[in-house]
C-alpha cells in the first residue's frame, strides 16, 4: 500500500532535524531530541525505503535521523543500538547518492568502534574511517578533518604513531577557517580543539 503524506511532511521533517542538530549543541538538548524523533522517523523510514520521486529526500533525512538516534543511544550507553543506527544511516545515505552524507554516517560508525565498545575495535574503526575518507569530497573539508581525526585516534589506539601523527597533521592543516560555512557543518560535529 502507498503511504499518504502531506506535501509539508518532508520539509517539516527537515526543519525538525535541523532543530535537533542545534539542540544537541546546547544544554539539555538530548531529552528534547529523544522526544521529537519518534514523532516522524517511522513514516520517514517507510518513505525512504519505497521507490518514489521523494525517496532520495526521505533517505537523506532518514540518514540524519539515524545518526541522531545513534548519538542518543551512545548517551544511554547502548552501543549495540548505536552501531545499528549508524549502519542504518550508512544504508540510507547510500540511497541518496550524497557521498558526504555517506561519509558522515561512516564516520559516526567509525567512532562507534573506536570509542563506544569495550574492548574498543580500532582496527575496524580504521577500515570504516578509511572508507569514509574515500567517500568524502574536497568540498567538505570539515567532514574530512573529522574523519582524519578519527583515523588519528584509531591509529594511536593501535600504537601506530606515524600514521596517527600523519592524520592529525592533515586534520590540523586542512581545518577550514570558517567551519560553519562547510556543507557538512550541521552533522560534521568537530572542532579544531
Amino acid at each position: 500500500p502507498l503511504v499518504d503524506t502531506s506535501p509539508e511532511f518532508l520539509p517539516q521533517c527537515a526543519a525538525s532535524l535541523t532543530a535537533c542538530w542545534h539542540l544537541l549543541r546546547g544544554m539539555g538538548g538530548l531529552s528534547t531530541v529523544a522526544e521529537i524523533l519518534p514523532h516522524f522517523t517511522p513514516l520517514l523510514r517507510t518513505l525512504a525505503q519505497r521507490p518514489s520521486k521523494h525517496q532520495k529526500t526521505a533517505a537523506h533525512l532518514t540518514a540524519q535521523a539515524s545518526i541522531l538516534q545513534g548519538i542518543l543511544a551512545m548517551h544511554k550507553l547502548n552501543f549495540t543500538a548505536r552501531a545499528a543506527y549508524c549502519e542504518d544511516a550508512v544504508r540510507y545515505a547510500s540511497i541518496t547518492g550524497d557521498n558526504n552524507l555517506r561519509a558522515a554516517a561512516l564516520a559516526y560508525l567509525g567512532y562507534t568502534y573506536s570509542f563506544c565498545y569495550m574492548p574498543r575495535k580500532p582496527e575496524k574503526a580504521i577500515q570504516v574511517f578509511s572508507e569514509a575518507l574515500q567517500a568524502s569530497t574536497l568540498e567538505a573539508p570539515l567532514l574530512r578533518c573529522n574523519i582524519q581525526m578519527g583515523l588519528a585516534e584509531a591509529y594511536a589506539q593501535c600504537k601506530e604513531e606515524l600514521q596517527a601523527l600523519h592524520y592529525i597533521h592533515l586534520a590540523q592543516t586542512n581545518f577550514p577557517a570558517y567551519p560553519e560555512q562547510d556543507p557538512s557543518y550541521i552533522f560534521g560535529d568537530c572542532s579544531l580543539h
